[in-house]
């Protein structure tokens, strides 16, 4: 992670990099109170999620996601995060895209998460992705920075509504985060295994719970993954590569060359 993000700040024009995380949900509950009187019990409050996302390109710019409990917490918003920064990139997108991401099957280690992020390499949006999942007892050091700072802040003050709580948090980091409230997510997961009645349009990817680190790249015009244990680890496999995507030629990826960009 820590040679990614140099690389991001050294060289911006050829690296992107994104580090995404979900704060504590106890934390945002609304309303909120300094202290919390005891006759108010859990379903008395409304449960907002936060989710951080810092983008690393030339210097680090964090970005806050608030979803309301009808958003689940899963692939499709962790697909819709990843791409709300494509979509609002302001000029060429770099050549690379590095992503650092907890290590949770629900959210992000997950067919349909590898499945957009091959999509973006068979579309050329970018040329290689690579992502690393941390492993246990670590953590994102400047994203939990960030959430904890928010947590000094809600420390002092009381809050009653989502616009009150984004100014409350607003001026407690630096740089300062932009704000956004997710209403609705993209159904990725729908799209990508055939709930439409294009047909599933990926392969098999068995394994992945025992692997850290992925590679995704173009080779002789086929998009392949690989995978292997550690950061450290010096082999990838496998060493030919894996097709994740299966060409179907009806099929809205391969058909029409778009992907809601």
């Amino acid at each position: 992670m820590y040679k990614h993000r140099k690389k991001c700040y050294d060289n911006p024009n050829k690296y992107l990099g994104l580090i995404i995380d979900g704060m504590d949900q106890k934390k945002t509950l609304l309303p909120h109170f300094v202290r919390t009187p005891k006759n108010l019990q859990e379903e008395n409050f409304i449960q907002f999620h936060l989710v951080g996302c810092m983008v690393l390109n030339g210097k680090m710019l964090p970005r806050v996601y608030f979803t309301a409990p009808n958003i689940h917490n899963d692939a499709n918003l962790t697909i819709t995060i990843i791409h709300d920064v494509i979509f609002h990139w302001s000029g060429n997108l770099p050549e690379v895209l590095y992503l650092q991401l907890d290590n949770t099957c629900r959210e992000n280690k997950n067919q349909v998460v590898f499945g957009y992020l091959n999509m973006l390499v068979e579309l050329g949006i970018f040329q290689k992705v690579k992502v690393g999942f941390l492993l246990v007892g670590h953590t994102h050091d400047h994203i939990d920075q960030m959430f904890s700072c928010f947590s000094v802040t809600l420390r002092m003050k009381e809050v009653g509504s989502l616009p009150s709580l984004i100014e409350c948090i607003k001026k407690s980091y630096m740089p300062k985060p932009t704000f956004d409230v997710l209403e609705e997510t993209v159904d990725m997961r729908r799209f990508i295994l055939g709930s439409y009645g294009q047909g599933k349009c990926i392969e098999q990817l068995n394994d992945i719970s025992f692997q850290h680190q992925f590679r995704i790249k173009k080779i002789d015009g086929k998009t392949l993954i690989w995978g292997k244990k550690y950061s450290t680890t010096t082999e990838w496999a496998p060493s030919s590569g894996l097709q994740f995507l299966k060409f179907i030629p009806d099929h809205p990826i391969f058909a029409s060359k778009i992907l809601l960009l």
